[in-house]
Order: C-alpha cells, then structure tokens, then sequence
C-alpha cells in the first residue's frame, strides 16, 4: 500500500501505459470468475495479488497474468464460525508474521488469517466498520471506519 513516506508532487511523470494483471471476468463463483470484487493488496515480491471478492465471501490469490486464482480464504459460506468470513471489504500482508489482515465489514471485526494452509482466523479487533487498512514499516496497523471518519491505530 502507499504509505505517507511517498511523495506525489504536482509535477510527477506518470507511466502512461499499464499492465492488466487480473481482469475481471464474467460473474460467477468458480476461481475464473468474480462477484464484487472490494479490497486489494499486491504482493511485489511474489508476484501476486489477493482480492477481497465480497459477493462469495473469499479472498481470491491471483499470480500475475494467470486465467484463475486460487483460494485463500473463505469459501465456507456466509457467517461467524471461526473458518468463515461474511464481507471481506480490505486487506493487508504482514509479512512478518506470514499472515493477511483482512477488514470483515458485516461482522464488523479485523481478522488475522494464516497465508499458508489457514483455517480459522484470529480477531485482532471488534466492532469496528473497517473500511481500508494499512501498515507502517515499523508494523503498526492502521484502519479507517466507513461511517465514523475515524482511524485506528493497534501496535
């Protein structure tokens, strides 16, 4: 994510061409496909990104250029339980802990999820209408509230 060490002047070059990395293909649940696709977070050294697909109640990983993602979280249904998620709306790595923080807007909690074979999530924090979520270098987590105009900070 861009974080407030960078710096955007009036003057700044932009590339003016881009790269499709995932396009989003027609409506649907298998891999290839999407429902609302919300939050994302692109992993630079791997080569990957995780999009948040509210609609299925997943986040998707997605190696650039491929035709189909692969499943990291959810697919357990809509819910509460432990494996479950109900409108992943945002993420983030922690790379340091090998995990993703993903903003769970319905049951309004930030969750701590495994990258690696993950099956039950971790509640960092609780009644909050987590809208977008950041990390600074030093891995304090960072996160704004849709309806309150408030951010959060959790070291």
């Amino acid at each position: 994510p861009i974080n407030s060490t960078t710096s955007i002047t009036v003057d700044i070059k932009w590339i003016q061409n881009g790269t499709t990395i995932v396009e989003e293909q027609e409506f649907g649940e298998t891999l290839d496909k999407f429902g609302k696709l919300e939050g994302f977070y692109v992993d630079y050294d791997d080569q990957m990104i995780y999009i948040c697909d509210s609609w299925f109640k997943r986040v998707v990983k997605w190696k650039y250029y491929s035709k189909i993602g692969e499943l990291t979280v959810g697919d357990n249904g809509n819910g509460n339980q432990s494996d479950q998620l109900n409108h992943p709306i945002d993420l983030i790595i922690d790379k340091d802990n090998d995990s993703l923080i993903i903003c769970d807007r319905d049951e309004r909690q930030v969750v701590r999820w495994p990258r690696q074979n993950g099956t039950n999530k971790q509640i960092i924090i609780l009644n909050i209408d987590c809208n977008d979520s950041t990390m600074d270098h030093d891995g304090d987590l960072y996160f704004s509230e849709f309806d309150k105009n408030q951010e959060h900070d959790e070291r």
